[in-house]
Protein backbone atom coordinates (compact mmCIF):
# COMPACT_ATOMS: atom_id res chain seq x y z
CA UNK A 1 0.00 0.00 0.00
CA UNK A 2 1.36 3.74 -0.87
CA UNK A 3 0.25 5.38 2.32
CA UNK A 4 2.16 2.57 4.56
CA UNK A 5 5.34 2.12 2.39
CA UNK A 6 5.19 6.24 2.59
CA UNK A 7 4.84 6.85 6.24
CA UNK A 8 7.72 3.79 7.18
CA UNK A 9 10.24 6.07 5.23
CA UNK A 10 9.38 8.98 6.92
CA UNK A 11 11.62 9.65 10.34
CA UNK A 12 10.40 7.42 13.06
CA UNK A 13 10.47 10.11 15.57
CA UNK A 14 7.97 12.57 13.55
CA UNK A 15 5.21 9.90 13.42
CA UNK A 16 5.77 10.06 16.86
CA UNK A 17 5.44 13.00 17.09
CA UNK A 18 2.78 13.21 15.19
CA UNK A 19 0.63 10.65 16.27
CA UNK A 20 0.75 11.09 20.34
CA UNK A 21 1.34 14.69 21.05
CA UNK A 22 0.02 15.40 24.48
CA UNK A 23 -3.16 13.65 22.85
CA UNK A 24 -3.89 17.14 21.24
CA UNK A 25 -7.55 18.54 21.41
CA UNK A 26 -9.87 17.23 18.76
CA UNK A 27 -10.71 20.13 15.27
CA UNK A 28 -13.73 21.81 15.88
CA UNK A 29 -15.39 21.92 12.61
CA UNK A 30 -18.13 24.74 12.37
CA UNK A 31 -21.29 23.23 10.96
CA UNK A 32 -22.08 24.91 7.63
CA UNK A 33 -24.92 23.02 5.47
CA UNK A 34 -23.57 19.15 6.88
CA UNK A 35 -25.89 16.39 6.98
CA UNK A 36 -23.59 14.77 9.95
CA UNK A 37 -20.05 14.62 11.09
CA UNK A 38 -17.53 12.18 11.35
CA UNK A 39 -14.42 11.81 13.71
CA UNK A 40 -11.51 10.12 12.92
CA UNK A 41 -8.46 10.65 15.18
CA UNK A 42 -8.24 14.38 16.22
CA UNK A 43 -10.16 14.95 13.01
CA UNK A 44 -13.80 15.80 12.61
CA UNK A 45 -15.32 15.93 9.48
CA UNK A 46 -18.26 17.46 8.23
CA UNK A 47 -20.08 15.80 5.58
CA UNK A 48 -21.40 18.08 3.42
CA UNK A 49 -25.40 18.48 1.74
CA UNK A 50 -24.49 17.38 -2.01
CA UNK A 51 -27.42 17.85 -4.28
CA UNK A 52 -29.15 14.61 -5.60
CA UNK A 53 -26.94 13.00 -3.49
CA UNK A 54 -28.04 11.24 0.17
CA UNK A 55 -25.22 10.62 2.80
CA UNK A 56 -26.35 7.00 4.43
CA UNK A 57 -23.11 5.08 6.33
CA UNK A 58 -25.05 4.81 9.38
CA UNK A 59 -28.04 2.79 7.40
CA UNK A 60 -27.93 -0.52 9.17
CA UNK A 61 -28.43 -1.93 5.52
CA UNK A 62 -25.59 0.54 4.06
CA UNK A 63 -23.36 -0.84 6.44
CA UNK A 64 -23.83 -4.39 5.97
CA UNK A 65 -23.14 -4.19 2.15
CA UNK A 66 -20.40 -2.03 2.63
CA UNK A 67 -18.89 -4.70 5.42
CA UNK A 68 -18.34 -7.04 2.89
CA UNK A 69 -16.17 -4.86 0.38
CA UNK A 70 -14.65 -2.51 3.14
CA UNK A 71 -10.58 -2.90 2.78
CA UNK A 72 -9.82 -3.06 6.78
CA UNK A 73 -7.00 -1.26 6.57
CA UNK A 74 -9.20 2.28 5.76
CA UNK A 75 -11.82 3.66 7.70
CA UNK A 76 -14.69 4.88 6.08
CA UNK A 77 -16.21 8.02 6.96
CA UNK A 78 -19.40 8.97 4.92
CA UNK A 79 -21.32 6.96 1.91
CA UNK A 80 -23.52 8.91 -0.56
CA UNK A 81 -25.87 6.95 -2.93
CA UNK A 82 -28.67 8.55 -5.28
CA UNK A 83 -31.25 10.04 -4.14
CA UNK A 84 -33.36 7.88 -6.20
CA UNK A 85 -31.41 4.45 -5.27
CA UNK A 86 -32.22 5.70 -1.71
CA UNK A 87 -35.64 5.39 -2.02
CA UNK A 88 -35.05 1.46 -2.55
CA UNK A 89 -33.14 0.74 0.58
CA UNK A 90 -35.06 -1.57 2.17
CA UNK A 91 -34.18 -3.31 -1.01
CA UNK A 92 -30.54 -2.35 -1.18
CA UNK A 93 -29.29 -5.39 -1.27
CA UNK A 94 -30.63 -6.33 -4.94
CA UNK A 95 -30.60 -3.20 -6.29
CA UNK A 96 -27.13 -2.44 -8.41
CA UNK A 97 -26.42 0.78 -8.78
CA UNK A 98 -24.10 3.68 -9.68
CA UNK A 99 -23.47 7.10 -9.03
CA UNK A 100 -21.96 7.25 -5.23
CA UNK A 101 -19.24 8.23 -3.45
CA UNK A 102 -17.21 6.89 -0.52
CA UNK A 103 -15.13 9.13 1.66
CA UNK A 104 -12.84 7.32 4.27
CA UNK A 105 -9.00 7.64 5.46
CA UNK A 106 -5.84 4.87 5.84
CA UNK A 107 -5.99 3.86 9.42
CA UNK A 108 -2.31 4.83 9.26
CA UNK A 109 -3.16 8.03 8.02
CA UNK A 110 -4.89 8.53 12.05
CA UNK A 111 -3.48 11.82 13.60
CA UNK A 112 -0.62 12.37 11.08
CA UNK A 113 -0.31 15.44 9.62
CA UNK A 114 0.37 15.96 5.89
CA UNK A 115 2.00 18.52 3.35
CA UNK A 116 0.50 19.14 0.34
CA UNK A 117 3.99 17.70 -1.74
CA UNK A 118 3.41 14.79 0.62
CA UNK A 119 -0.02 14.41 -0.33
CA UNK A 120 0.77 14.95 -4.26
CA UNK A 121 3.77 11.94 -3.22
CA UNK A 122 1.26 9.48 -2.60
CA UNK A 123 -1.35 9.95 -5.51
CA UNK A 124 1.86 9.64 -7.32
CA UNK A 125 2.62 6.45 -5.96
CA UNK A 126 -0.56 5.22 -6.09
CA UNK A 127 -0.73 5.33 -9.81
CA UNK A 128 2.32 2.72 -10.21
CA UNK A 129 -0.21 0.41 -10.62
CA UNK A 130 -2.14 1.10 -13.21
CA UNK A 131 -1.96 1.35 -16.59
CA UNK A 132 -1.20 5.31 -17.95
CA UNK A 133 -3.82 5.25 -20.97
CA UNK A 134 -5.10 8.46 -23.08
CA UNK A 135 -8.98 8.07 -24.15
CA UNK A 136 -8.01 8.21 -27.63
CA UNK A 137 -5.82 5.25 -26.83
CA UNK A 138 -8.23 3.13 -25.28
CA UNK A 139 -10.96 3.87 -27.54
CA UNK A 140 -9.12 2.22 -30.47
CA UNK A 141 -8.33 -0.65 -28.63
CA UNK A 142 -10.34 -3.61 -30.36
CA UNK A 143 -12.83 -4.34 -27.73
CA UNK A 144 -13.99 -0.86 -27.80
CA UNK A 145 -14.42 -0.62 -32.16
CA UNK A 146 -16.45 -3.92 -31.64
CA UNK A 147 -19.10 -1.87 -28.47
CA UNK A 148 -17.61 -4.61 -26.28
CA UNK A 149 -16.02 -2.83 -23.66
CA UNK A 150 -13.58 -5.17 -21.85
CA UNK A 151 -10.93 -3.79 -19.43
CA UNK A 152 -9.05 -6.65 -17.31
CA UNK A 153 -7.04 -4.13 -15.61
CA UNK A 154 -7.38 -0.71 -14.19
CA UNK A 155 -6.40 1.91 -16.81
CA UNK A 156 -5.11 5.24 -15.47
CA UNK A 157 -6.66 8.02 -17.85
CA UNK A 158 -6.55 11.43 -16.61
CA UNK A 159 -4.78 12.97 -13.39
CA UNK A 160 -5.17 16.73 -12.34
CA UNK A 161 -5.78 18.68 -9.57
CA UNK A 162 -8.75 20.49 -8.83
CA UNK A 163 -7.60 23.21 -6.06
CA UNK A 164 -4.08 23.06 -4.07
CA UNK A 165 -5.52 21.18 -1.40
CA UNK A 166 -6.59 18.02 -3.57
CA UNK A 167 -5.13 16.10 -6.05
CA UNK A 168 -7.47 13.83 -8.88
CA UNK A 169 -7.10 10.51 -11.02
CA UNK A 170 -9.64 8.71 -13.13
CA UNK A 171 -9.42 5.32 -13.91
CA UNK A 172 -11.61 3.07 -15.55
CA UNK A 173 -12.03 -0.86 -14.21
CA UNK A 174 -13.88 -3.40 -14.94
CA UNK A 175 -16.52 -5.21 -12.70
CA UNK A 176 -17.38 -8.45 -13.34
CA UNK A 177 -19.78 -10.88 -11.49
CA UNK A 178 -22.76 -13.35 -11.84
CA UNK A 179 -25.49 -10.80 -12.35
CA UNK A 180 -23.26 -8.66 -14.09
CA UNK A 181 -20.21 -7.35 -16.06
CA UNK A 182 -19.62 -3.61 -16.72
CA UNK A 183 -17.10 -1.08 -17.03
CA UNK A 184 -17.11 1.63 -14.20
CA UNK A 185 -15.60 4.83 -14.36
CA UNK A 186 -13.88 6.08 -11.26
CA UNK A 187 -12.39 9.33 -9.69
CA UNK A 188 -10.56 8.82 -6.86
CA UNK A 189 -9.71 12.20 -4.75
CA UNK A 190 -6.72 12.84 -2.07
CA UNK A 191 -8.03 15.85 -0.13
CA UNK A 192 -6.22 18.33 2.54
CA UNK A 193 -8.08 18.75 5.46
CA UNK A 194 -6.24 20.56 8.41
CA UNK A 195 -3.35 19.02 7.25
CA UNK A 196 -5.06 15.57 7.20
CA UNK A 197 -5.28 13.42 4.16
CA UNK A 198 -8.56 12.10 2.91
CA UNK A 199 -10.01 10.38 0.23
CA UNK A 200 -13.36 10.57 -2.21
CA UNK A 201 -14.18 8.56 -4.88
CA UNK A 202 -16.66 8.69 -6.82
CA UNK A 203 -18.22 5.70 -9.18
CA UNK A 204 -20.07 5.76 -12.53
CA UNK A 205 -20.87 3.54 -15.27
CA UNK A 206 -18.87 4.27 -17.91
CA UNK A 207 -21.32 4.26 -21.40
CA UNK A 208 -18.65 6.41 -23.23
CA UNK A 209 -16.71 10.01 -23.02
CA UNK A 210 -19.75 11.64 -21.55
CA UNK A 211 -19.93 9.23 -18.65
CA UNK A 212 -16.14 11.26 -18.26
CA UNK A 213 -17.42 14.29 -18.50
CA UNK A 214 -20.24 13.93 -15.95
CA UNK A 215 -18.26 12.34 -13.26
CA UNK A 216 -15.47 15.40 -13.87
CA UNK A 217 -18.04 17.52 -13.51
CA UNK A 218 -19.94 15.67 -10.28
CA UNK A 219 -16.46 15.15 -8.78
CA UNK A 220 -15.29 18.64 -8.92
CA UNK A 221 -18.69 19.70 -7.24
CA UNK A 222 -18.90 17.17 -4.58
CA UNK A 223 -14.84 18.10 -3.38
CA UNK A 224 -15.56 21.87 -3.76
CA UNK A 225 -18.36 21.13 -0.98
CA UNK A 226 -16.23 19.24 0.91
CA UNK A 227 -13.56 21.62 1.25
CA UNK A 228 -15.69 24.63 1.92
CA UNK A 229 -17.76 23.02 4.55
CA UNK A 230 -14.38 21.79 6.28
CA UNK A 231 -12.42 25.24 6.17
Amino acid sequence: MAFLFFISCKNNSEVKENSVQNNPEPHVTKVKNCVGEASFGDLSICLPKINGQTECFSHPKIKTRLSQFNDPDNTILGYYINDSIYKKIDEIEEVSYDDYYQVYAPNLAKNFTMTRSEMKQIMSMMTNGFLDKTMEEVNKTPSFLRNNISIEQPILIEKYTLNTNSSTMVILMKIANESEDKTTAVSMNAILIKDRIIFVTHYLDYHDENSLTTLKNNTSAFVEKFIEVNN
